[in-house]
């Protein structure tokens, strides 16, 4: 067979390509679609019993419902301060949180009861019995229907009992009144109060009875805002003039103490007016000086001192000049400058000129008039305030505890002005209605009943049933997520299946468990060893009879049975060419301790890809002629590299000259990562999925990345299945016919015992 080997992956090569084979475009749409075919296959016969059940119930409910009533009533409900005319409240409606307030308060428990005691719904002799659909049975069923020693003028009808009655009522009308907007009409403020009865006048009577109380609720407790407001300024007030007495009280008591009477407490003020004042002409003074020494320097240019250039005398002036350059400009393209016109512009140009210098000089003037008059009140007041210095010689004041008592009283004589004016203002506005709260439509008697529909309600129920049933099979089938059977195997995982091979069963010694690696030699006819030699035909067939050269054996995780069927393979292939079995679970060998039970072979593989050992030091004959085991061989603590190296690839050149088929022994897939180094080197790779036990998601991984390397993935292989589980479909893979014909007469078959224990 000279046929191209493929190159082996580099730990780093390899673990590119599991990165870039991680990485998922999307969900997994082939996925899910076989999940639902499987739920709907396996729960459909469940969904048609539960489906008739619940049509049954349905159709018994719908055709027992006590007919009820509704009455509708609409309602234009918005806030007062809102115009139902303003262009925003027609594109942008009412307040969101407005409307819901409404509503709520529409539901509320307060509201149904004082309905109930608006309408005496608690005294009537009416039946209690609320209609299907608004309350729950347990509900209906816990109201018992007053009877006439219910009635207020029986004798016996106490407090405790009307309490009761009328809790019972209120929590049924909670279910029978609905409050919602009116969606006919668009951009508008109307709300659809309905009530649901089984008497048609008294329908309409809850549902006038809910807007009338509605609107007597919202005015009650606008009153009642009202004067609680009024008691709260009523109190504020009162206790604002008590604490403007006590700060009075107390500033007199500190003057007092301090031996100061009002006229000393006048000077200190006057003193402190007078020092302001004092330093508000000294730097007036100083500015008039400033800007008079600015018109000193700039001589007869006053225009750069900009305090003379942008006076308001001189700017109207100014702009004045402007406007008459700018004319004369203009008509300077027309007229020459003898026009008349021309003429009278310049005249007039001249005029303002000669205004504009008079006005700056006479504002001139103005600052140094001012000037005088700033210096002489300066003067003044410095005489006033050597006076109120004289006065106050003497006078020791704690002037910023003095500060602090005056500010109290001005802080409490404005706080209590400012309470008055609200409470003058709360006591002058009596509250009003709401006039944007009115019936538009009062309910009327409805005349037809509603009835539930006994079609709507089998349809609803068959549809609720068959959704359920699939709701939770889907579930069922996400929480197991395995591979029970072969045509589960194929959709879920996409993958060819190669053979199904039944569970063995074994006991706990030592040599009971090791049972289903050698289960082929042991017992050549049983049917675990009939599958493995159609598993091996399909194999050879696939290469037009030729066979197979190397061949990987794998899973997704231990204990699945990857090592029983390679051995088991290997022991088949024996019996038509010469095999070597390569074990290459270099962590957890398993084939030596099963072909050698009583000894252990130092060397193998691994001494081999070392250059510790040759090739023929290091291969085991077996007892069954034509097969021959090349052991894991030394243990290493880098097994990845090992496999990895240019080496391994040589050595299965040697190999495939010596022997006509290889079959390997890999370690789990998504435990570690040597199968898939392995199987770039194989010419086919049969993937082993334990029945019930083998994740989906996991078996899918694994098989996306042996994909993505390039190996010859043939198909999968659904070992352990348990022929006597309910779940088993009688012919599977031919079990029945392969039982009646192995029960003929032959002289190499085993006895009946032997193959049934076997089986």
């Amino acid at each position: 067979d000279h046929r191209p080997r493929r190159p082996v992956l580099s730990p780093s090569r390899a673990l590119e390509n599991d990165v870039l084979l991680e990485e998922e475009d999307g969900p997994d749409l082939q996925y899910y679609f076989a999940l639902a075919i499987t739920v709907i296959r396996k729960y459909t016969k469940w969904a048609l019993p539960i489906a008739v059940v619940a049509s049954i119930f349905s159709y018994d409910r719908a055709i027992s419902a006590v007919p009820t009533f509704t009455a509708t009533a609409v309602m234009h409900v918005a806030p007062s301060s809102v115009s139902n005319l303003t262009l925003n409240n027609y594109y942008y409606g009412i307040d969101s949180g407005f409307q819901s307030t409404q509503l709520g308060i529409l539901a509320s428990r307060l509201l149904m009861r004082r309905i109930v005691e608006d309408l005496q719904l608690h005294r009537r002799d009416v039946e209690p019995e609320v209609p299907a659909g608004l309350v729950s049975s347990v509900l209906a069923t816990a109201l018992p229907a007053p009877s006439e020693d219910a009635v207020a003028d029986a004798p016996g009808f106490d407090a405790s009992e009307e309490e009761q009655l009328i809790e019972q009522y209120t929590s049924m009308l909670r279910g029978a009144i609905t409050a919602v907007p009116d969606t006919r009409a668009e951009y508008s403020n109307l709300v659809r109060v309905s009530a649901t009865w089984h008497d048609s006048a008294l329908a309409a009577e809850i549902a006038n009875s809910t807007t009338r109380n509605y609107r007597s609720l919202l005015l009650e407790k606008e009153v009642e805002q009202a004067l609680g407001n009024q008691q709260y300024l009523a109190e504020r007030l009162t206790g604002l003039r008590a604490d403007l007495s006590r700060a009075e009280a107390e500033l007199q008591r500190f003057l007092a103490d301090q031996e100061i009477d009002s006229a000393s407490v006048e000077a200190e003020r006057e003193l402190s007016t007078v020092s302001g004042s004092l330093l508000e002409a000294q730097n007036e003074r100083r500015r008039l000086e400033g800007v008079l020494e600015q018109v000193a320097r700039a001589g007869d240019d006053l225009s750069r001192v900009p305090s003379i250039a942008d006076h308001p005398r001189l700017v109207s002036v100014r702009n004045r000049l402007l406007e008459i350059r700018q004319r004369e400009s203009e008509l300077s393209r027309r007229y020459g400058p003898r026009h008349v016109r021309m003429v009278a512009l310049a005249s007039e140009a001249a005029a303002a000129e000669q205004t504009y210098e008079t006005e700056m000089r006479a504002v001139v003037a103005g600052l140094r008039t001012e000037l005088a008059i700033v210096e002489s009140n300066e003067a003044a007041l410095q005489d006033a305030l050597t006076a109120a210095n004289v006065r106050n010689q003497g006078m020791t004041v704690d002037e910023s505890q003095l500060f602090d008592l005056q500010q109290a009283i001005e802080v409490k004589q404005e706080l209590l002005v400012a309470f008055t004016e609200m409470y003058s203002e709360v006591e002058a506005s009596p509250p009003v209605e709401n006039s944007n709260v009115w019936v538009v439509d009062p309910a009327m008697s409805p005349e037809a009943a509603n009835r539930p529909s006994a079609t709507r309600a089998i349809v609803i129920a068959v549809l609720l049933s068959f959704m359920g049933v699939f709701g939770i099979g889907t579930l069922l089938e996400m929480l197991r997520n395995t591979v029970s059977s072969a045509d589960e195997l194929e959709r879920q995982l996409d993958v060819v299946h190669m053979g199904t091979l039944p569970l063995i069963k074994h006991g706990a010694t030592k040599s009971e468990a090791m049972g289903p690696l050698t289960e082929y030699r042991d017992h050549p006819n049983s049917y675990f060893s009939e599958c493995i030699r159609s598993l091996r035909t399909a194999l050879m067939l696939r290469h037009g009879g030729r066979g197979v050269s190397r061949l990987v054996v794998t899973s997704t995780d231990a204990d699945e049975g990857k090592s029983s069927i390679a051995l088991n393979l290997a022991f088949s292939f024996a019996q038509m060419r010469r095999t070597l079995i390569v074990d290459c679970d270099l962590r957890r060998p398993s084939l030596e301790r099963a072909l050698l039970p009583d000894k252990r072979h130092p060397i193998g593989l691994t001494d081999v890809l070392a250059g510790a050992a040759e090739i023929d030091a290091c291969l085991v004959e077996t007892d069954d002629p034509g097969l021959l085991l090349l052991p894991s061989g030394s243990r290493t603590l880098n097994p990845l590299e090992v496999l990895s190296a240019p080496g391994f690839a040589l050595l299965l050149n040697t190999l495939g000259e010596q022997f006509d088929t290889l079959i390997f022994d890999t370690p789990p897939c998504m435990v570690v990562s040597d199968a898939y180094v392995v199987a770039t080197q194989a010419d086919d790779v049969v993937f082993i999925v334990k029945a019930g036990v083998s994740k989906v998601a996991s078996a899918r991984a694994a098989l996306r990345r042996l994909r993505g390397l390039n190996a010859d993935l043939v198909g999968a292989v659904l070992n352990q299945f348990d022929l006597s589980s309910s779940r088993y479909v009688p012919g599977l893979a031919g079990y029945d016919s392969y039982r009646k014909y192995s029960e003929r007469p032959s002289v190499d078959s085993h006895p009946e015992g032997e193959s049934a224990k076997a089986v």
